[in-house]
């Protein structure tokens, strides 16, 4: 078994922050679907490929 510990790192939190707000850092979205379609999200994501699936309200 291997243990993770995390420790907070408020400068690597901002480093990050300030790389998502420029634009350095993005997160591959491939489909934007209706919350009330969340059991098709959910079969999308087990097929694989693609990016992260985001649930609009």
């Amino acid at each position: 078994m291997t243990r993770v510990f995390a420790q907070p790192d408020p400068a690597r939190l901002r480093t990050f922050a300030e790389d998502m707000r420029d634009g350095n850092f993005v997160v591959p979205i491939s489909r934007r679907m209706p919350l009330h379609d969340v059991a098709a999200a959910h079969e999308s994501l087990e097929k694989g490929g693609g990016g992260k699936i985001v649930l609009l309200t």
